[in-house]
């Protein structure tokens, strides 16, 4: 009875006593785009250390679970940081850690029991979308993953495996500073206080609030109740960016207006942006828009009523060029290599008094300058000139984040031949001898059988011509007719394919209708709006 005593005393002492901790060195052997590597690794309960290189030098990784702390040894300099565990920045240098998340993040699925490395394992696979993106091997016995895979579509994309495991006993110093190593600051840690102190200069910056004008380029912070007038060329393409500076949503309205009204066959609709950073580009008075004159806006008007958002809008054009780096961006500009180019940096730097940045020419035949370097000072403007025998072909213009903003223009003299064709030739009634003739003039219809833009188009019976235009590529005519829309859009159809042109989109849909033909290397356009019993008329001719 006695023997028995002792027996079952020394199982209640045994299973009393704590697990025994996981305690093992082994070798890491990771594969990423056909390149391996092999680190040293040890682990003692909740604590592993990996003995890695990074970026040519000798690197110790240690992982502290208990503190959920991340530690970096750098072996040469004799210098330790620390990051916390959770900080996504882990993920990079800790195959384990992003195992860890992503399997918090999306599950995991059981698969059955492999052996790897000697050890029962069972595998576990983890999907995002039904498409099967990491799965690792967990030791039953030594509770840890021994093998870990990524994948790219159906293939591994990066592979971990601890090898040659040794059950050893480790001592806790292994996973502490080594003595004499100094504490320092992470890498990036300066940058990235500077970045959140801009981050919270930008969110303290105060929106718009009121009606205000601006001038291309602009970069401006509009608040709910706040609308921006900004005046933009009709010969220039225009660019406007809205982006949502509100951590909910924003809605804003874009209208459009050509000589102080609205324009004409734009219905304005709100705009919502959700989520800050979400953005939305809009772009105007396009190559098509300015060779017609059709659809031209000459100023802009941004209201926002819900939210915060930032407006930026820029021009380019043939001559001239005006853009807006917001810091932290490189901005590129084009240039003719065969005009010489003249460079303006303004600026406009709303949390201090000057701007510090760099720009590089780029040359037609390949190749750039060295950098050249630029402070200026908010709301002063400093100038570069070139020689067109630069063959410069693009400026690149960078501006650090925190280093300010600046509007930069790029302008170039006219090229002598496009501005020789491109004169505007205006074709005028002769003026009338009295003001009752003038009257008459003005309200004599056309005669049936009559041509206009050089005999190319006739004319609808009585239909009134308002004025012709011809300029370089394109000539111009805008007709008044007592007549449908679907009525005109029928005659010019017949009348146009029967002098030899190809007719492309026919559409009359309400009061409007727009009729399009091609003829070798022209186009022709008629854009038709009713009113009542009447209907203007706008014919275009572009040639290319």
């Amino acid at each position: 009875m006695k023997k028995y005593t002792f027996v079952y005393l020394l199982i209640f002492f045994l299973s009393s006593l704590p697990a025994l901790a996981a305690s093992f060195s082994a070798d890491l052997v990771m594969t990423k785009k056909g390149k391996t590597e092999t680190a040293k690794f040890y682990l003692l309960n909740q604590r592993y250390r990996m003995e890695v290189v990074e970026e040519g030098k000798p690197m110790v990784v240690i992982a502290d679970k208990d503190k959920n702390m991340h530690r970096f040894l750098n072996m040469e300099e004799k210098t330790f940081f620390e990051i916390p565990s959770d900080d996504f920045r882990i993920l990079t240098h800790d195959p384990f850690k992003a195992s860890q998340y992503m399997v918090s993040k999306y599950g995991r699925k059981i698969q059955g029991s492999e052996k790897i490395s000697g050890f029962a394992c069972e595998r576990q696979d983890v999907f995002a979308q039904d498409q099967r993106i990491h799965s690792r091997w967990v030791s039953t016995e030594l509770k840890f993953p021994v093998k870990l895979v990524s994948y790219d579509g159906e293939k591994e994309a990066y592979t971990a495996e601890l090898k040659a495991i040794r059950n050893i006993r480790l001592e806790k110093d292994l996973f502490a500073p080594l003595a004499g190593f100094k504490e320092v600051e992470e890498p990036g840690a300066a940058a990235r206080r500077k970045r959140e102190e801009i981050e919270k200069a930008e969110e303290a910056l105060p929106g718009l609030t009121q009606t205000a004008d601006a001038r291309v380029p602009c970069y401006v912070k509009i608040a709910a109740g706040g609308e921006l007038r900004v005046s933009i060329d009709t010969d220039r393409s225009a660019y406007l960016d809205v982006i949502n500076a509100d951590k909910a949503e924003s809605v804003y309205t874009v209208l459009k207006y050509r000589d102080g009204k609205p324009l004409e066959d734009y219905e304005p609709r709100q705009s919502t942006l959700e989520g800050k950073g979400r953005h939305k580009n809009w772009d105007f008075n396009d190559d098509f828009a300015r060779r017609t004159h059709s659809s031209l806006v000459d100023e802009l008007r941004i209201p926002v009523t819900k939210g915060l958002v930032y407006a930026e809008l820029r021009q380019k054009g043939i001559d001239r060029s005006d853009v807006y780096n917001r810091g932290g961006w490189q901005t590129d500009v084009n240039a003719d290599p065969g005009r010489p180019l003249s460079l303006k940096i303004t600026g406009d730097n709303p949390f201090g008094d000057q701007t510090t940045g760099k720009f590089w020419l780029r040359y037609e035949e390949g190749g750039s300058s060295e950098a050249i370097h630029f402070t200026v000072t908010t709301g002063k403007t400093q100038t570069w000139a070139y020689p067109a025998s630069k063959r410069i072909k693009t400026v690149a213009v960078t501006i650090p984040r925190g280093e300010g903003r600046a509007k930069i223009s790029l302008i170039q003299p006219p090229d002598p031949k496009k501005a020789a064709s491109a004169q505007t030739v205006v074709k005028t009634t002769p003026k009338p001898k009295t003001a009752l003739a003038a009257i008459s003039a003005a309200a004599s219809p056309a005669a049936s059988g009559s041509q206009i833009l050089d005999g190319e188009v006739p004319l609808y019976k009585g239909a009134r011509v308002l004025k012709t235009k011809s300029a370089g590529a394109y000539s111009q005519a805008q007709l008044q007719v007592e007549a449908t829309p679907q009525d005109i859009v029928d005659f010019y159809k017949n009348a146009m394919t029967a002098k030899g042109w190809e007719p492309g989109m026919a559409m009359v849909q309400g009061n409007k209708g727009v009729l399009m033909f091609k003829q070798a290397n022209r186009q022709l356009v008629f854009k038709v709006k009713g009113q009542g019993n009447t209907s203007s008329i706008d014919v275009t001719i572009i040639s290319q």
